[in-house]
């Protein structure tokens, strides 16, 4: 699933593609992938505007539209944008699709139909309505309010990282990230780690995040020696120990670990 760097890609993708361009036409070929907006509203709100800006809250990207408010989309599963000619064939999956006067195109492309595209007037109340915690890479988020959100909380650590109240952005696969370098096992019980481990936790999350942002969410990218791309690669080695990768699962998903470097 698209988490926060992997967002933060599509957000730096639509800023050099398609702001500023005047959409001309919206088609939509599957109604399913809306999300309280109607096919006539979503067109008639950016057929003859502009994307002026993009912003990001966790996983949700926040396209500001000229004509007021701002196109909400959310990756799900299987979630990608593509940009091309407006001639050429729209790519497997397009569920929405943005002409420009440009003759260029941005589709919203979703294989398992888990994400969803909307409208919101304010993407700060869409954010307080929607039970958002801070995004996890946000300023005002520090280590003392992450240490006093998780200290005494009840449940395994990998499952708090995820919880999208707690903190906003951060998924299956970056959580295993956060947790190899920070060297906590995922299973181990949040009321059980102490103030100091957790406020390493944080410093790990924020670098952790920061890097993979900057490339895209490209695993391919990411550095030898971290957990992710040894995975991605099926290599069941640790890149720090030379160890076995454990694969398990922690509330019902698949989670990676090293059990000679996670001891705490």
């Amino acid at each position: 699933m698209p988490e926060l760097p992997d967002v933060q890609g599509f957000m730096k993708y639509v800023d050099a593609t398609s702001l500023h361009q005047t959409v001309n036409r919206v088609t939509i070929t599957d109604e399913r992938i809306l999300k309280a907006v109607t096919p006539d509203k979503l067109r008639a709100h950016l057929e003859g505007a502009q994307f002026t800006r993009n912003d990001r809250h966790g996983k949700y990207l926040f396209t500001s539209i000229s004509k007021g408010g701002a196109l909400v989309v959310h990756f799900g599963m299987t979630g990608s944008l593509a940009y091309g000619d407006a001639s050429e064939d729209l790519p497997d999956y397009s569920r929405v699709t943005i002409e420009f006067e440009n003759h260029k195109r941005l589709s919203y492309i979703s294989r398992r139909m888990l994400g969803e595209i909307g409208l919101s007037e304010d993407p700060a109340r869409f954010i307080e309505r929607h039970g958002l915690g801070p995004d996890a890479l946000a300023p005002e988020l520090n280590r003392e309010e992450f240490v006093k959100a998780l200290t005494g909380r009840r449940g395994r650590i990998k499952s708090a990282l995820m919880n999208q109240s707690i903190v906003a952005g951060i998924g299956n696969v970056y959580s295993d990230e956060i947790l190899f370098q920070a060297r906590v096992r995922p299973d181990k019980e949040v009321n059980r780690l102490d103030e100091e481990t957790i406020a390493n936790i944080f410093d790990v999350m924020r670098r952790v995040l920061s890097i993979a942002a900057e490339r895209g969410g490209d695993l391919e990218r990411l550095p030898s020696d971290w957990l992710l791309p040894h995975v991605e690669a099926g290599d069941e080695s640790c890149p720090g120990c030379g160890g076995k990768i454990i694969k398990t699962k922690i509330g019902g998903r698949p989670s990676h670990y090293c059990p000679d470097c996670q001891t705490e």
